[in-house]
């Protein structure tokens, strides 16, 4: 049943995400890698479940964010060099 609650949070979460506005990739980014983070450390071996999902969370928020940032970069660098076409 925490497998199915935790599944339902993260669908919930990458619904939202998409719906809530014009944010770019590294903001969605960053949102969706500290719940999917936060969801898997929780779930993660031993006894320090909320320490797990903190940690989880920072990383996935850290890893999101920059892969965000990457597509962000790549998309203005296109933009900007479709002029010269």
């Amino acid at each position: 049943m925490e497998r199915v609650k935790y599944l339902t949070l993260i669908g919930v979460s990458i619904f939202l995400i998409g719906c809530s506005g014009p944010y770019d990739n590294t903001q969605a980014g960053t949102a969706l890698g500290a719940v999917t983070g936060a969801v898997v450390g929780y779930n993660t071996g031993n006894h320090h479940s909320g320490r797990n999902a903190a940690i989880g969370a920072a990383a996935g928020a850290l890893a999101g964010g920059l892969v965000g940032n990457a597509v962000d970069t790549r998309k203005e660098l296109n933009r900007r060099n479709a002029g010269w076409q």
